[in-house]
């Protein structure tokens, strides 16, 4: 059960600190932790027997957007359209994040962070609570890990190799999708490679390339840091610094963690152990009023923080008033918390949906489909227990836990008088809460399983994108690695010594971390041809008609050729090399054939035109596709207007077939859903938090 790490979690705190059956004491903790393993390790079998037997669970974490510098452009895996992505909006499999020129990113989860260089094509193919894989089609990227869970695969495909994780570090990863080139140095830790023909284990130090299929390795030379080298830097100095402020308090798979020190204060208090205060907030400030509503399936309403920190104190622990005071308090530190979308009750009235911040100790019924089991995760690891010993009595049990049984009626709630209320139209559609709530009498108002209103296309564009990749079309994978006959796994100790040649310098080229050069990456709005570059004209949106109804599931969707427009580089279709055991049948990342965009990207960047999508080589299997925003909105309209599909209704839903209602246990009496009605004005005494 001993968990990898990088010799310093989280860049340099070291915590005593249990995550499911992982054991890291410092002296004097021993014994209680040891007592608490026992009976958590008996969590991970509970689960897959519960699981088994009633159906899957959401994931337990999702990764976020932790830093933006720079326009990017954000695509959920059910939208094929770009929109301007935002801090603290959540990722999960299927989401892509592209970079504009001169701009660098962040995406964390838990023990991860991915630092993005300029035009960097970007998806989490796959985050589940044992996988995380992100796919890089085009750009630079760092992957950055400070620990691995037990179990855990940390996966990152490229068009030419799939890179594993095998211990903790640093690599970066360099893809030219021109050239047909994937270089990665790795600065710390080891990574396993596989391609069409190939596998092979990366050192610490090792600086390679990658082409072909067959995959042809290629040595480079030294070469000197860049801007993302130094982004990369300055952000593992953040961790540090937080990690010394927050002094042990979080666990370390509370995502978004880091953003607190910077924002607020910690202090001790006598009930409830340890208080993050935010600080440079309104005197009428209080949670979940600064942000706006999304959709993410499978959870459905979502939270988003607009406060820079506002990712932490809204999807774990809880929120309590210290006098005039907003105070959050996370979960125990000795286990890894699972994510929920919103820790909140809500309520309603006519043509109104209003919520509340669940209080200490307050029960969080979820208005997705789970099962009792998650129910008892969801609440036991957000919730601080003063005696340590209780976490062993619950954890050891393998049914819900009997605090948590019951419906929210009949329940005291601390800060139901405290609702913010919004039209059910502005809500549904994902406006802004700030300048858009209504007047509202929480007595009056009745407590809801779920918003009884069904999501709008709003909520998932929320404006232009101003940055767009040159290859519109989402990345696709090309099927699991295989290692052929090419080299036989080992470890490569020195890189100038592998079976490939070393890649030939470029007069042109940039420099990049660890040696050797990579080939000039033209800038938006010009190509390679012959001895320089020359500007081209952005390709005119495609839009693939959409048979039947609108909002039919993605199998619905015909393929549809590209025009080759002028300028346009010639399309150039991969084959299979002689010999090999490689069959290219791209799909999605979530498994369902590939089809084109149905929504037209807006390039206002000029990108360079490419008439095809890039594929991403793959070693692990990732989940399912999401069906479209669109079929999920009609089935949940038809099924239980507001309530997320379940599993069994998506997996309808993908196999276009009738999606039927589900009965769910419900905290609260079920009133009849209502379509959202036009927005009545807003209050004119709601003014913005400044």
């Amino acid at each position: 059960m001993a968990m990898q790490t990088s010799g310093r979690n989280k860049v340099g705190s070291v915590r005593g600190v249990l995550d499911e059956g992982r054991l890291r004491c410092p002296k004097g903790r021993n014994l209680l932790l040891a007592v608490l393993l026992v009976g958590m390790a008996m969590l991970p079998s509970a689960r897959a027997q519960e699981q088994a037997d009633d159906q899957p669970d959401p994931p337990a974490r999702v990764a976020r957007i932790a830093v933006l510098n720079g326009q990017a452009s954000f695509e959920p895996a059910s939208v094929n359209e770009f929109s301007p992505a935002e801090i603290n909006y959540p990722m999960t499999t299927g989401d892509r994040l592209y970079t504009g020129s001169d701009v660098t990113a962040e995406v964390q989860t838990g023990q991860l962070a991915a630092r993005l260089g300029e035009q960097t094509d970007f998806t989490v193919v796959a985050m589940t609570d044992t996988l995380a894989q992100f796919g890089l089609a085009a750009g630079s990227l760092h992957l950055r890990s400070f620990g691995l869970e037990p179990g855990e695969t940390v996966e990152l495909d490229t068009p030419n190799v799939a890179f594993t994780v095998l211990e903790p570090g640093d690599l970066r990863v360099d893809v030219d999708p021109n050239q047909n080139v994937s270089y990665v140095r790795v600065f710390s830790g080891r990574v396993q490679v596989n391609g069409v023909g190939y596998s092979q284990v990366l050192e610490s130090g090792s600086v390679v390339g990658f082409s072909g299929s067959p995959v042809q390795q290629e040595a480079l030379g030294e070469v000197q840091a860049d801007g993302l080298d130094t982004f990369s830097f300055q952000r593992d100095q953040q961790y540090e610094q937080a990690a010394q402020a927050e002094n042990g308090y979080l666990n370390d798979g509370t995502v978004g963690g880091e953003d607190l020190a910077q924002y607020g204060d910690w202090s001790q208090d006598d009930q409830y152990g340890a208080v993050w205060y935010p600080s440079g907030v309104a005197a009428d400030w209080q949670p979940y009023q600064v942000g706006h509503w999304t959709w993410v399936a499978p959870w459905g309403w979502t939270w988003v923080g607009a406060e820079p920190w506002g990712f932490a104190p809204f999807h774990y622990g809880r929120w309590a008033r210290f006098g005039p005071r907003w105070g959050w308090i996370p979960g125990p530190r000795m286990v890894r918390p699972v994510w929920a979308p919103a820790l909140v009750v809500f309520v309603g009235g006519s043509n109104v949906t209003a919520w509340f911040p669940l209080g200490p100790r307050e029960v969080y019924s979820p208005w997705y489909h789970t099962s009792p089991l998650y129910m008892n995760r969801v609440n036991v690891t957000n919730l601080w227990v003063r005696d340590t010993r209780n976490l062993h009595t619950i954890y050891n049990q393998r049914t819900v836990y009997a605090g948590f049984s019951g419906g929210l009626e009949g329940r005291q709630f601390a800060y139901r008088d405290r609702a913010t209320a919004m039209a059910q139209q502005a809500f549904a559609s994902g406006r802004s809460v700030r300048g858009n709530q209504v007047a509202f009498r929480p007595a009056d108002a009745q407590l809801l399983p779920h918003p009884m209103v069904t999501p709008q296309p709003g909520m998932m564009n929320r404006g232009r994108a101003v940055a767009v990749p040159a290859r519109p079309a989402r990345p696709v994978l090309d099927m699991p690695a295989r290692t052929g006959n090419g080299p036989k796994p080992g470890t490569l100790a020195n890189p100038t010594a592998g079976n490939g040649q070393m890649y030939p310098s470029n007069p042109g080229a940039r420099p990049t971390p660890g040696g050797g050069t990579l080939p000039v990456q033209p800038r938006l709005g010009q190509m390679q041809n012959g001895s320089g570059t020359h500007p081209v004209a952005a390709p005119s949106p495609v839009r693939a008609p959409v048979s039947g109804q609108e909002g039919a599931p993605a199998s619905a969707v015909a393929p549809q050729p590209v025009q080759p427009q002028q300028n346009q580089q010639s399309q150039h279709v991969v084959e299979p090399h002689p010999g090999s055991n490689l069959q290219l049948h791209p799909i999605h990342p979530g498994g369902q054939p590939e089809q084109l965009s149905t929504g037209a990207a807006r390039h206002l960047e000029q990108p360079m035109p490419s008439p095809q999508p890039r594929d991403l080589v793959n070693r692990s299997t990732p989940p399912e596709n999401r069906p479209s925003f669109d079929s999920q909105r009609q089935a949940i309209q038809a099924t239980d207007p507001g309530r997320p599909l379940s599993p069994q209704q998506m997996d309808s839903l993908r196999r276009n077939q009738p999606v039927q209602r589900e009965v769910q246990r419900e905290a609260a009496p079920h009133p009849q859903a209502q379509q959202p009605h036009p927005s009545p004005a807003p209050r004119s005494s709601a003014q913005p938090h400044r």
